[in-house]
């Protein structure tokens, strides 16, 4: 799978996803920290690549319908400590991995993943 990791998810992540095969380009390497999210949404449709976030406004359905895009995953966890954030995307990844997430939105709480 193709991820985009926005720049409030630890740099762990990348490893993380390097370690189980997967592409991905944290907007710190690609120099496009801090854009708008209208800019990153439409980045990740461009590069067909699902975004990982704990940005709750990329979970808004109405601004961003799921069907337009290639796939978001907000991690929406009590704890955002790198660590916790790391150790939850892993457990979630584990489910979600083989699946298509294109045109889901992915909500990942401390117990459970949503599909809408």
């Amino acid at each position: 799978m193709k991820f985009k990791i926005d720049e409030n998810i630890s740099a762990s992540a990348k490893s993380l996803l390097l370690e189980r095969g997967h592409d991905c380009h944290p907007v710190y390497d690609e120099g496009i920290e801090g854009g708008a999210d209208d800019d990153l949404i439409n980045i990740c449709l461009r590069e067909q690549r699902h975004l990982i976030t704990l940005d709750l406004d990329s979970a808004d359905i109405i601004r961003y319908a799921p069907i337009d895009y290639h796939g978001v995953i907000v991690l929406r966890l009590t704890r955002q400590d790198a660590f916790h954030v790391i150790d939850r995307l892993g457990e979630a990844l584990s489910e979600i991995e083989e699946l298509s997430l294109r045109g889901h939105l992915v909500i990942v709480d401390d117990r459970r993943i949503r599909f809408r």
